[in-house]
């Protein structure tokens, strides 16, 4: 048998049994990785069982074979389940957990504290068309 056809052979067997599954996914080698299941992860190079697909923490969710990443600003999570909007008079960021919104200040569920989705743009919006509206009616 020739010498370099075997160090070539090894070389080759060794690159393709030694590559790791990439963070979020799980397998025995790099070419027969699957998805950890959503709101769990794993760090690439460690993965070899699905065991290695750890839970998110608290307020970070992930999808299938995804990294966890935080909930949007004012909704939680808890550990290993979808984000779900802060109740009312409560906020967070940056994947904190929910805290009450400060004295006298309110807040509608899964909006921040002093926002109140009934009066932005929409009701701006509304605001100018009416103005237009008045001012083409009196200039006709």
């Amino acid at each position: 048998m020739n010498f370099k056809f075997l160090m070539a052979t090894m070389l080759t067997f060794s690159l393709i049994y030694s590559q790791s599954c990439p963070a979020g996914t799980y397998g025995t080698n790099g070419s027969s990785c699957t998805n950890c299941p959503a709101n769990t992860s794993s760090t690439s190079g460690s993965n070899t069982t699905q065991q290695s697909c750890t839970s998110c923490q608290a307020n970070y969710v992930s999808l299938a074979g995804g990294l966890c990443t935080p909930c949007a600003d004012n909704y939680y999570s808890n550990q290993g389940s979808n984000c779900i909007a802060c109740p009312a008079n409560q906020h967070s960021t940056g994947g904190q957990n929910c805290a009450p919104c400060p004295s006298g200040v309110t807040s509608v569920s899964g909006y921040g504290c002093g926002v109140d989705p009934t009066k932005g743009l929409n009701a701006k919006i509304l605001s100018s068309l009416t103005i237009l509206i008045s001012f083409l009616i009196y200039i006709v």
